[in-house]
């Protein structure tokens, strides 16, 4: 069974979807107030807890294209930190993985 889950940290919010086959995907990843740390420690939280049950997380890299949104190559670069890796030979959308540690 999937289901969606959308986690909120002060400004910033995503949608984690559970696909129950040890895979989830973060979509919709979204903050009002930038360079404030919200995406940061909310990303850290559903690293962590996709680590607890030891879920695959995929996600898109894909700019909103406003003039203070992050392009998608700084996309790439902040979700490196929190080990996600690029899988797909495309550009756009860049798709990343991040697996639990081992």
């Amino acid at each position: 069974m999937t289901y969606e889950v959308m986690i909120a940290y002060r400004t910033a919010s995503l949608v984690l979807t559970n696909w129950e086959d040890g895979h989830a995907a973060i979509s919709s990843l979204y903050t009002t107030d930038r360079r404030k740390g919200h995406a940061t420690e909310l990303l850290t939280r559903a690293t962590r807890l996709a680590d607890e049950r030891m879920l695959i997380l995929l996600l898109e890299v894909v700019g909103d294209g406003c003039d203070n949104s992050m392009t998608d190559d700084q996309l790439q670069k902040f979700y490196e930190k929190f080990g996600f890796v690029v899988v797909s030979d495309q550009k756009e959308p860049l798709l990343m993985e991040r697996k639990p540690p081992m």
